[in-house]
């Protein structure tokens, strides 16, 4: 829970046991939208062979990277091994995020949400 949160300084959502920011909250929100556009393969992170080869791993990975994106925000995901599987796990969780951040009975200082 971020001291924001704690102190009421912020809206905050609480999904999952753990209060968001609001700001993060719709960051999430943003990032689980890419995820729907992004093929599976891009689920799974790519090594580069070389250093001109780090532009490509970095595109070829862009799904995960945006996964580690959301986990930093604060919404756990899992990592199967199967770029497709990832990516359906990650978007059910998206969805039922989404259905949270749509109750206003998870929020808390809404009067604080960002303008």
């Amino acid at each position: 829970m971020g001291l924001a949160c704690i102190l009421g300084l912020t809206a905050c959502l609480t999904f999952g046991g753990k209060a968001i920011p609001a700001q993060d909250a719709l960051e999430i929100l943003d990032n689980c939208d890419l995820l729907k556009q992004l093929p599976p393969n891009s689920f799974i992170q790519v090594q580069p062979t070389s250093m001109t080869d780090l532009r490509r791993a970095a595109m070829a990975g862009i799904g995960a990277a945006t996964g580690e994106a959301i986990e930093k925000k604060g919404l756990l995901l899992e990592w199967p091994q199967n770029g497709a599987a990832r990516k359906g796990l990650w978007l059910r969780r998206c969805a039922q995020f989404e259905v949270a951040f749509n109750d206003r009975s998870n929020w808390t200082h809404l009067d604080r949400f960002p303008k």
